[in-house]
């Protein structure tokens, strides 16, 4: 089944965990495939296949683990910064 997904670059940001600067660079390059855009009067909105979305969020969550994982720390510390750096993805820029 084919799901989409509407978004504004911000809400894109906090889909994806990344900033707004990077979506706009993933839409230009077309990395991430626009299906569709709407203009706004005050921004813009596309639509995006799900999946694609999908597999956006999971790359960056897997460059954060592997940054994690080069570290020479305890277990416990390399949870720590899982977290933060997860909360700090998902409040860029809100």
């Amino acid at each position: 089944m084919n799901s989409f997904e509407s978004h504004s670059i911000s809400s894109l940001s906090r889909r994806i965990l990344t900033s707004r600067e990077a979506c706009r660079k993933l839409i230009e390059s077309g990395v991430l495939t626009v299906l569709s855009k709407t203009d706004h009067g005050y921004g813009s909105s596309f639509v995006f296949h799900s999946s694609v979305l999908d597999l956006a969020r999971q790359r960056t969550l897997a460059a954060v683990e592997r940054s994690v994982a080069r570290l020479n720390v305890s277990e416990q510390e390399k949870v720590l910064v899982r977290v933060h750096a997860l909360r700090s993805l998902s409040k860029l820029e809100n």
